[in-house]
């Protein structure tokens, strides 16, 4: 959620914890029902994966539909929560396709079952990028590698060699312009129809070789 500390700073206690309860419920449907797994909530953060721990072929393209269809529910929840009186909400998501290991990380008083890998850091740090560039959504060209063709729609922008906040490698990116909410929708189509149309960043995919053979995740993730 953005600018969720300065709201929480001027929220009773009661309505903070009634705003992330809605927000967590709303949240763990929208990945559920794309075939997600909320792996924890970090306060009005959350890290999703997609195809771990069970294998999902089409986990990069779940994690993409998941990302729009998030990004319009929440929408939705912001403006019901605008005709209610209550403070407008506005949201920042991050989408990377890569490698990650997870388990059951032990502790004398807590243990934790999570996914750790510089696949994770990578996806909060595409979801910090969001502020840095406006942007609602922001996908790294691992994962618009992994997505049909007709992904992309005109509202999408992207960035070659874009410095990411907290890393000192630059990346290929492709984003959603805040301005583009409420217009933005993922609709699967024939591939037939696309056969003639390029796929952005199709070079660097077919340089890059992603190892598909090893188990496949992608993740929406906050810092």
């Amino acid at each position: 959620i953005r600018g969720f500390t300065s709201l929480s700073e001027t929220m009773p206690l009661e309505e903070i914890a009634s705003l992330l309860t809605e927000y967590r419920r709303r949240v763990t449907q929208a990945v559920s029902g794309c075939d997600g797994v909320v792996d924890k909530f970090i306060g009005d953060g959350v890290m999703a994966v997609f195809g771990f721990p069970l294998p999902l072929s089409t986990a990069a393209l779940r994690a993409f539909e998941c990302a729009v269809e998030l990004s319009n529910f929440l929408d939705v929840w912001s403006e019901i929560r605008m005709r209610d009186g209550e403070e407008p909400l506005s949201f920042a998501i991050g989408v990377h396709y890569g490698h990650v290991i997870g388990g059951v990380i032990p502790g004398e008083h807590h243990s934790e079952y999570t996914v750790i890998g510089d696949s994770v850091n990578l996806a909060a740090r595409l979801q910090a990028m969001c502020k840095l560039t406006d942007a609602r959504i922001v996908i790294s060209d691992e994962l618009a590698c992994k997505l049909p063709r007709h992904w992309r729609t005109p509202e999408w922008q992207t960035l070659r060699a874009a410095t990411v906040p907290g890393r000192s490698e630059t990346v290929d990116v492709h984003l959603l312009p805040m301005q583009a909410l409420g217009t933005q929708s993922y609709q699967p189509q024939d591939p037939d129809r696309n056969a003639s149309r390029p796929n952005p960043g199709a070079a660097s995919c077919a340089a890059r070789h992603n190892g598909d053979q090893a188990r496949t995740w992608s993740a929406t993730s906050r810092a």
